[in-house]
């Protein structure tokens, strides 16, 4: 391949306590059938585990492709992902967790083919498989994403349904590249940044989900991880209020353009429910109602539609 061709594809991979896993998503990368270039930029984020030792290993053996940015500092989830776009120079991007990987050997191929010849949309993601820490398989019949295969999906479908694809699946258009202040990406949140991603993307243009299923999300909960999913058990009254203040600094930042009260008052809802069945002591009246004050009028109208048709029913109901 001729090295002085243009970047096609910016691969970012944010890691931290991965080395179990990471093997995996690398040589998934790795296997790639394409015929662009892409770059691996990887950042790591102080790691106790021997991630370190891997990435050297394959920085080492892969020195054209393999970028691995050593932070001195544990930066979080959202400012490594942040550093690593400020870093690309692909025409298109795509995140990949470390312990996630990739099926289908042209998958990149089969993305950019599309977005190139489809302008009007911002990326395009597909199905994906799920399987726990172990690598079994996890069957959940609720997966939003089989109802828009081969179909497109826009802002109104992300504030109705929110996460139906997964960020692994997910190559799009580096806007990243635009000289503007795209701080905001750490700033809503220090963990999860993938909320503020898709609000941003999708209000420029929707995306078009394939149906290949081209990818593996290793469903991994644990105490140490920074994955949505162990941030959001770990302490889910915490989670709420932290999903509350990202929704309130991105309602500023969109300058009130986006309607945000459903996304809103489904976390109201939830704390109250986790309140009511004392799931948690971290759960506390004054932390609800000081979200719920702030709520606009369509959000207070939502919770108590709520608690009549469903939180009475389902909370206060004894058997």
């Amino acid at each position: 391949m001729n090295n002085n061709l243009e970047i096609m594809v910016s691969v970012i991979c944010p890691t931290y306590n991965q080395a179990h896993y990471m093997r995996e998503g690398l040589e998934s990368i790795l296997m790639q059938k394409i015929n662009f270039k892409m770059e691996i930029l990887i950042g790591e984020d102080c790691s106790p585990d021997n991630t370190n030792e891997i990435l050297d290993e394959y920085e080492k053996e892969y020195p054209d492709l393999i970028r691995v940015f050593h932070r001195e500092n544990n930066l979080k989830q959202s400012k490594n992902v942040y550093d690593l776009f400020m870093r690309s120079s692909g025409k298109y991007i795509i995140i990949l967790d470390l312990d996630d990987y990739w099926t289908d050997e042209y998958k990149l191929q089969k993305q950019v083919d599309f977005l190139e010849s489809h302008p009007e949309y911002i990326g395009t993601a597909h199905n994906y498989t799920l399987i726990d820490g172990e690598g079994n398989p996890v069957k959940r019949e609720e997966r939003a994403i089989t109802e828009y295969l081969g179909k497109e999906f826009c802002l109104q479908d992300f504030l109705d349904r929110g996460f139906v694809y997964q960020t692994g699946t997910f190559c799009y258009r580096n806007i990243w590249k635009e000289k503007r202040d795209w701080s905001i990406l750490y700033r809503a949140d220090e963990t999860v940044v993938d909320l503020t991603i898709n609000l941003i993307l999708l209000q420029i243009n929707p995306v078009f989900i394939l149906e290949d299923t081209m990818s593996v999300y290793r469903e991994v909960i644990s105490a140490d991880a920074l994955n949505f999913r162990s941030v959001c058990v770990r302490d889910k009254a915490k989670d709420f209020e932290q999903m509350a203040r990202q929704l309130e600094i991105l309602d500023g930042y969109f300058e009130h353009g986006i309607d945000l009260a459903d996304m809103w008052s489904t976390i109201v809802i939830d704390y109250f429910k986790g309140m009511l069945k004392r799931t948690s002591r971290t759960y506390k009246f004054s932390h609800w109602f000081s979200i719920y004050k702030k709520s606009s009028h369509k959000t207070k109208r939502i919770f108590r539609e709520e608690i009549t048709k469903s939180v009475k029913r389902n909370v206060f109901k004894r058997k």
